[in-house]
């Protein structure tokens, strides 16, 4: 057994903290707890990896459009023992209510820079 196989052993036993790991093919300690994501774009898995407890995590995103995904984000990071201390997103599609769904399924506030509204034919830049 080399060295890093033997030290993310000794990791998985000494840390017991709730979570699923595995090793990859070059040895790196990966999360194997998979969490649900849906979104406007894309339904799937999510694997979290790198997140400790008592972690401190700001999300920082391109589009924010119906929450969906930002929403999975933060309860994987919280299901991991990371709090959630800031969201930021650069664009948001406001006639999708995603700052709405984020604040009312996890009751985090998520800052936006630019809002806009998508017509057929257009995009309207509000702010």
């Amino acid at each position: 057994m080399n060295g890093a196989v033997s030290k993310a052993k000794e990791y998985i036993e000494t840390n017991n903290d709730g979570n699923k790991y595995f090793l990859d093919q070059s040895n790196t300690l990966l999360n194997k707890e998979a969490w649900h994501i849906s979104s406007e774009y894309f339904e799937g898995k999510m694997y979290l990896n790198g997140i400790n407890r008592g972690d401190r995590i700001a999300i920082i995103d391109d589009t924010l459009s119906t929450g969906g995904a930002v929403i999975s984000l933060i309860e994987s990071i919280k299901s991991s023992g990371g709090e959630v201390v800031d969201v930021v997103c650069t664009v948001e599609k406001i006639q999708n209510d995603g700052s709405s769904n984020v604040f009312k399924r996890t009751g985090i506030n998520v800052k936006t820079i630019m809002k806009i509204v998508l017509s057929e034919d257009k995009v309207e830049v509000l702010e």
